[in-house]
């Protein structure tokens, strides 16, 4: 008498769930409903009348103003002058080395861009 099942003789439900979801992500399943499913979000985007481009525009620089933190503005300085950019990393959040790598590379190139400008 056995109480647990083997883990090589999988039950008859697992493989039914597994062949359902192998047959759900071919080509010719996977493929039409990306297609379909950007169709009818354009549709359902297109559907929305805009009341005024001024109220959208209004809720747009509202929503960017509370999600970016404000920015300090300086004196202008002159453009032979160095800079110093200090990156501070959060141990908290358990990041591997690679990702605070790519996070300290695009703060870095995001600051070059605004500093360009």
């Amino acid at each position: 008498m056995r109480i647990f099942n083997s883990s090589s003789h999988p039950s008859k439900k697992e493989k039914e769930e597994k062949e359902w979801l192998g047959a759900s992500f071919k080509a010719e399943n996977f493929i039409p409903g990306i297609v379909i499913g950007f169709i009818l979000g354009l549709l359902l985007d297109l559907s929305k009348p805009s009341k005024s481009s001024s109220n959208t525009l209004k809720k747009t620089s509202h929503l960017l103003s509370r999600n970016q933190p404000e920015k300090i503005l300086a004196p202008p300085k002159p453009d032979d002058e160095d800079l110093k950019m200090v990156l501070v990393v959060r141990q908290d959040l358990k990041m591997a080395q690679g990702k605070i790598a790519s996070q300290c590379a695009h703060a870095a190139t995001g600051m070059y861009a605004e500093l360009m400008q």
